[in-house]
């Protein structure tokens, strides 16, 4: 039985030689992911698909409607705002 947890850092791989033995039992059971790297893998690809689509609207028509939607609301919250602190 092991009395602390593997360690969720890169280095402690399958090869590297400073990974401590585990019983027999442990070595069977099924191989968990760090939630950690979990996570990173998850963010990385969602900075991808964010980029992708930064890249597509960039020229398209409608990346310019929701920029001047944008700059209307802006320019209306202004407004709203500037109205309410008078």
């Amino acid at each position: 039985m092991i009395s602390e947890p593997l360690a969720c850092t890169p280095d402690a791989s399958p090869h590297s030689p400073s990974r401590r033995t585990v019983p027999r039992a442990a070595a069977l059971a099924p191989a968990t992911v760090c939630p950690l790297r979990r996570a990173g893998a998850f963010l990385r690809a969602l900075g991808r698909a964010v980029r992708r689509a930064i890249r597509a609207l960039d020229d398209h028509w409608l990346g310019d409607l929701i920029g001047a939607v944008c700059l209307f609301a802006i320019l209306w919250g202004g407004l709203v705002a500037a109205w309410v602190l008078s």
